[in-house]
């Protein structure tokens, strides 16, 4: 069986669609660590705190689950740039992450800048004052660009479409974005795993214009499994990437070569 270096996992429409695991891709990731893959899970969504992932990671038993948020790779950035007051659109998970580097939410005439992610609270009034923030000149960030998630019910916005909101409505375009497809996330997970990117390194995802994208960029593997918001085997001309059903099926390809 072909066996990687490393993996590197989306999560929503990979192992978990809302609360529905994703069974045929559960199980051969964990067998997979078991085998001593290190496995990395990198996930643009940004209203879980990382270690909230992590633990609900472990009780689907994996051993030692590592996860990187949109939020959190955006929050780490905030601290090095030392913009440690920002105007927030964001859910509980990313205001734990923020807080956490040192980072305070603040009304839009106290912002240093503007920092957008999913928040599915989201009124006019939140939107009017990302407005007003960002009409100041402040930087604009968002953790991703998703314009829509699986959900159990269907798809529903992502933030993205907040994103395209607020660019609407300022005149400005967002700046900077921290999940896939940009490098940031890759990058952190290969540091920690003390890899160089390189063809030896899979990135598992649904999405081709944000998991695989970004993976291909950096020259990794992409596995594009057809249990998320990609359900039809796309025409690829990129030999780096794989088009399977789900992670059984790649197992079974590997297995009988």
């Amino acid at each position: 069986m072909v066996v990687p270096r490393a993996i590197l996992c989306d999560l929503d429409g990979v192992l978990w669609r809302g609360d529905r695991w994703i069974q045929e891709n559960l199980r051969p990731l964990r067998r997979w660590e078991d085998r001593g893959v290190p496995l990395r899970f990198l996930t643009n969504n940004s209203t879980l705190h990382h270690l909230d992932v992590e633990a609900r990671l472990k009780d689907a038993g994996f051993q030692k689950p590592r996860v990187y948020t949109s939020g959190a790779v955006l929050a780490r950035f905030a601290k090095k740039e030392g913009r440690l007051r920002l105007w927030v659109m964001g859910e509980e998970g990313f205001l734990r992450e923020l807080q956490e580097q040192g980072v305070t939410p603040v009304p839009p005439e106290a912002a240093e800048g503007v920092a957008v992610g999913l928040d599915r609270g989201c009124t006019f009034q939140k939107l009017a004052e990302g407005m007003r923030a960002l009409q100041r000149g402040i930087p604009f960030w968002a953790t991703n660009l998703d314009p829509a998630y699986p959900a159990v019910e269907g798809w529903t916005p992502g933030s993205g479409a907040l994103v395209a909101a607020l660019e609407r409505a300022s005149g400005r375009k967002v700046e900077r974005v921290f999940g896939k497809p940009s490098p940031e996330m890759y990058l952190l997970a290969l540091d920690d795993l003390g890899c160089a990117p390189g063809p030896d390194i899979w990135m598992i995802g649904d999405r081709l214009d944000t998991d695989l994208r970004g993976a291909r960029a950096l020259g990794l593997t992409g596995i594009l499994v057809l249990t998320g918001i990609t359900e039809v085997p796309p025409s690829l001309e990129d030999p780096g990437i794989r088009v399977v059903p789900n992670l059984e099926a790649l197992e079974a390809l590997d297995t009988t070569g």
